[in-house]
């Protein structure tokens, strides 16, 4: 039986570095021995609100676990918890997830324990340095993870985290306000020597994917 990966885009932009990442990601997974079935989500595309704390998913007399709100998310969510894998690639805002993934994983991560075992790999980037992003935002990416095992229980977490992305390039940059020309040049150096070993490490945690068991290891 095929096993069944669900894949967020988790950025408004669907060519952007997150998109590029996780196609690169998605690449590795295909390559791996096993059979899987993939849907990909750009998750900005879909109409949905976030957590509202009624607790409904709690209630004793709910047959099937998940989210009590109807919205366009409810297929996607309930498609999340019956697959086998879960990726998600987001850029980093404020050291945190984009508004909108965030509300979107509350919802999956609120109603609770999973019936099976599920393996979730997070996919981060962005334009800091590694050492800034070590003080400021992996305690954030930490307390995701921790979070998700806490209510899921069955899961396997694993990161990736991709730093000094470019958001842009020399032209671009051209039209903005806070960056200078010689900053575009130097980040757009940073660019050509990183970007392609960064996709290369988002392939080989996709083609790390292990089965979804009990027994299964991390990516």
């Amino acid at each position: 039986m095929a096993k069944r990966i669900i894949a967020l885009n988790g950025s408004g932009r669907k060519n952007g570095n997150s998109a590029a990442i996780l196609d690169s990601f998605l690449e590795g997974v295909r390559s791996a021995e096993g059979v899987f079935e993939i849907e990909r989500v750009d998750v900005f595309d879909l109409d949905y609100k976030g957590c509202r704390g009624c607790h409904g998913c709690e209630l004793k007399d709910r047959k099937v676990r998940g989210c009590v709100q109807k919205d366009g998310a409810s297929e996607l969510l309930a498609h999340m918890r019956q697959a086998d894998g879960i990726v998600f690639s987001a850029p980093v805002f404020f050291w945190e997830l984009p508004a909108q993934l965030r509300a979107l994983l509350e919802r999956y991560i609120y109603p609770g324990a999973l019936d099976h075992h599920q393996e979730i790999a997070a996919l981060y980037n962005m334009f800091q340095p590694e050492e800034v992003s070590k003080q400021s935002f992996t305690p954030h990416a930490a307390t995701i993870s921790w979070l998700t095992k806490a209510f899921l229980r069955r899961v396997t977490f694993t990161e990736l985290i991709i730093n000094q992305t470019r958001t842009w390039d020399k032209e671009q940059a051209k039209l903005f306000a806070n960056y200078s020309e010689a900053s575009a040049d130097a980040f757009e150096k940073i660019h050509e020597r990183r970007w392609p070993e960064d996709l290369s490490q988002a392939r080989a945690a996709g083609a790390a994917l292990q089965s979804a068991s009990q027994e299964s290891k991390p990516m």
